[in-house]
C-alpha cells in the first residue's frame, strides 16, 4: 500500500511538472527574415516576413505585425495572420506604407503559440523585433549652393553644397557639379567631397567665358535631384570687357540669380586695365 502510494504521489509530481513546464516557459524562438535591422526600405508595398519555432507539442497559431516610431506606441499592419496548418512556421503580410511619412521605424512580430492538448494557460506569446528600419520614397533636397558669382579665368572656383535628404541612414551619398561653358556641356563632371552630414565640397580651375552648372546630389537609395541652372562669370585681368566683380554669393535652388555687386572688389580690375592701357602707350613709341 505504501508503496503504490509513493508511486502514484511520484507520477503526480512529474505530472505538476509537466504542466509548470508547458505552461510557465516561454520557448517559441522566432525572427525576422525580412527586413533586417537598418535595411533601407525603398519600394511600397513590402513584404514582411517572420519565422517561429514553437515548443515541443505546440504550434504557432497567429502573428501579428506592428511598427513604430518610437520603440513605445505600435501601430497595427494589416490583420492579425493565422496560420493555415498546425505545421506553418513561417507568416508574412505586405505592408503598404505609401502614406506614411519618410524616416526610421521600429518592426515588430508577436507569435501566439497553441497545444493540442488544450491545457488551459500553457499558451505563450513571444515578439521579435527589427531595429531599425528607414523609409525613404523620395530624392534629396538641395538647400544651398555657395560659389564666387564672378572670378578670374585660372582661379580656384570653390563649390559648396547643403543637401539633406528625410530618408534614413546617412541620406544624401553623393552631390556632383556639372559645368557648361558658353552653352557647352563639359565632359566631366567635379565629384564633391562629403566633408560632413549634409555639407559637401570641391573645386575647379576656372576658364574663360560664361559658365553654367548644375547640381546633381544622389541618395544612398539611388534616388537623384538636380538643381536649376547657375551662373557665375569669369575675367581677366587688363583684358575684360566686365566692369563688375561680384561676391562669394549662397543661393537657393529657388533664388539662384547673380547676386549683389561686391563694389571693394572692383580696384583690382580698374587697377588692371590702367596697367595694359600703359602697356599699350608704351609699345606705341
Amino acid at each position: 500500500m505504501k508503496n503504490k502510494m509513493k508511486i502514484n504521489f511520484g507520477l503526480g509530481i512529474i505530472f505538476i511538472l509537466f504542466l509548470i513546464s508547458i505552461g510557465g516557459a516561454n520557448a517559441i524562438s522566432g525572427s525576422f527574415t525580412t527586413p533586417k535591422t537598418n535595411t533601407n526600405i525603398t519600394i511600397s508595398p513590402y513584404t514582411l516576413n517572420a519565422n517561429f519555432t514553437p515548443d515541443i507539442g505546440f504550434y504557432i497559431a497567429n502573428v501579428t505585425f506592428r511598427y513604430s516610431t518610437d520603440d513605445t506606441s505600435y501601430t497595427l499592419i494589416n490583420a492579425t495572420v493565422s496560420n493555415s496548418s498546425t505545421g506553418q512556421t513561417a507568416f508574412n503580410t505586405s505592408w503598404d506604407w505609401s502614406a506614411i511619412a519618410n524616416g526610421a521605424y521600429y518592426i515588430n512580430a508577436t507569435a501566439i503559440e497553441d497545444n493540442a492538448t488544450n491545457i488551459t494557460g500553457a499558451e505563450n506569446t513571444t515578439s521579435v523585433q527589427v531595429n531599425t528600419v528607414g523609409l525613404d520614397n523620395t530624392p534629396p533636397t538641395i538647400n544651398t549652393v555657395t560659389y564666387t558669382n564672378s572670378i578670374q579665368v585660372g582661379k580656384s572656383q570653390i563649390f559648396t553644397v547643403n543637401s539633406s535628404d528625410i530618408g534614413f541612414i546617412n541620406g544624401v551619398a553623393t552631390c556632383n557639379i556639372n559645368i557648361i561653358n558658353n552653352g557647352v556641356t563639359q565632359a566631366s563632371t567635379i565629384s564633391l567631397s562629403h566633408v560632413s552630414l549634409n555639407k559637401f565640397t570641391g573645386s575647379t580651375t576656372v576658364g574663360q567665358g560664361l559658365m553654367e552648372f548644375t547640381v546633381t546630389c544622389t541618395d544612398n537609395h539611388n534616388f537623384v535631384t538636380i538643381s536649376p541652372m547657375y551662373k557665375y562669370a569669369t575675367f581677366q585681368i587688363g583684358r575684360s570687357n566686365y566692369h563688375q566683380t561680384y561676391s562669394t554669393v549662397t543661393q537657393t535652388p529657388q533664388n539662384n540669380n547673380r547676386g549683389a555687386i561686391n563694389h571693394n572688389n572692383i580696384i583690382e580690375e580698374i587697377f588692371g586695365n590702367i596697367w595694359y592701357t600703359i602697356k599699350h602707350i608704351i609699345s606705341m613709341f
